[in-house]
């Protein structure tokens, strides 16, 4: 499936995955790549995921917490298109960083609304955006 996808969509969903989880899309990245770093990056994204369950990461819209997500997805981004053998583009990294910091941002707020107007679990909430992070970041690598 990820074939049917350009390379800048491909880069732009592993940067909107960056926005739910800052350490999974370059997780993903150097997985698929099976590079020595992986396993480091892996642990940060299951380590990113159970401190959101126990709730200490839920106000990712302040822009302290949606700096590293920026940044992270501007990384993605540009090393998901050098992956792919795209001629280093400009404005790739910075299309990254706006698509991760948007999602950072209105991830937490439509959680939220879901927590509070449907009675939602917000643990469910969270296992539901790793779900959606990890089956649109696996189809993407």
């Amino acid at each position: 499936m990820a074939d049917s996808k350009t390379p800048l969509e491909r880069a732009m969903t592993l940067a909107a995955v960056t926005g739910l989880r800052a350490t999974l899309g370059p997780a993903l990245l150097e997985a698929s790549r099976r590079t020595p770093r992986s396993g480091g990056w892996v642990i940060g994204a299951l380590g990113e995921m159970a401190l959101d369950k126990v709730g200490l990461l839920r106000r990712r819209y302040r822009p302290m917490m949606m700096i590293p997500h920026a940044i992270a997805g501007a990384y993605a981004a540009r090393e998901s298109m050098r992956r792919d053998g795209v001629a280093d583009d400009q404005s790739v990294p910075i299309m990254g960083a706006v698509v991760a910091a948007g999602v950072a941002s209105v991830a937490p707020i439509a959680r939220m609304a879901l927590n509070r107007g449907l009675g939602v679990n917000d643990a469910v909430l969270g296992l539901a955006e790793d779900y959606l992070a990890l089956k649109f970041g696996g189809e993407a690598v």
